[in-house]
């Protein structure tokens, strides 16, 4: 990570076509050994005094719009106010997922044709021992980040067949419903991940439903 200070801008849309001239100058690949490499670069602004006055807070900010560039097409964000979140330790994430402190809660989906339960939705939630519960948005916002969305991944298909396998018992036509984030598709493993899964605990695909947010969808259509 590079940190550039700009003296003199005019205003923000100054500030912002730096940033966008930084990110485009690096979408032509760079030689390196005689072989070209593609290396991605994302960037976060913030501007002094309207986002904070002293180095700290600045760079602070820069980082949290950092985090949304890196979601972005565009690769450059401008830090929004209000969009500060909770700042987790990537370490307290990788210890709840290596000790299996998260929780799957089931939120129940009704079929109003028939005003009855029809399944279930799982949803990961995370009670910290230091700091109490830990708001899914911002865990699963690090888990992408920092690589851990994987394994996180891995633990809900679990966590959620397991609890399935024991409400099936009494009712088979149920259904189960698990969000799946974008970032796990690109990898290998990802259908042999869910599949073992289902014949661990004995699910039948048929009784499972992927979900993918709406606005995951709308960054890359494609």
């Amino acid at each position: 990570e590079f940190i550039a200070l700009l003296p003199g801008l005019l205003n923000n849309g100054h500030a912002m076509l730096a940033a966008s001239r930084v990110a485009r100058a690096f979408e032509t690949p760079l030689l390196f050994e005689h072989h070209s490499v593609m290396t991605p670069v994302a960037v976060g602004v913030s501007i002094h005094p309207e986002h904070g006055v002293d180095a700290t807070t600045l760079l602070r900010r820069a980082e949290i719009a950092l985090r949304d560039a890196k979601r972005m097409s565009e690769r450059c964000a401008l830090y929004s106010p209000g969009s500060e979140r909770m700042m987790v330790p990537y370490e307290w994430l990788h210890e709840a997922l290596r000790t299996n402190r998260l929780e799957a809660h089931f939120e129940p989906i009704l079929d109003l044709r028939r005003n009855d339960v029809c399944g279930y939705e799982s949803l990961a939630r995370w009670n910290n021992v230091e700091i109490g519960p830990i708001r899914p948005d911002v865990f699963i916002r690090l888990a992408e980040d920092t690589g851990l969305i994987a394994e996180l991944t891995r633990w809900s298909l679990n966590a959620t067949f397991r609890h399935a396998a024991h409400i099936r018992a009494k009712d088979t036509r149920l259904r189960f419903s698990v969000n799946i984030s974008p970032r796990v598709f690109g990898q290998r493993d990802l259908v042999q991940q869910i599949t073992s899964a289902l014949s661990v605990w004995d699910m039948p695909a048929d009784a499972v439903t992927l979900e993918v947010t709406e606005s995951a969808l709308m960054e890359d259509p494609d």
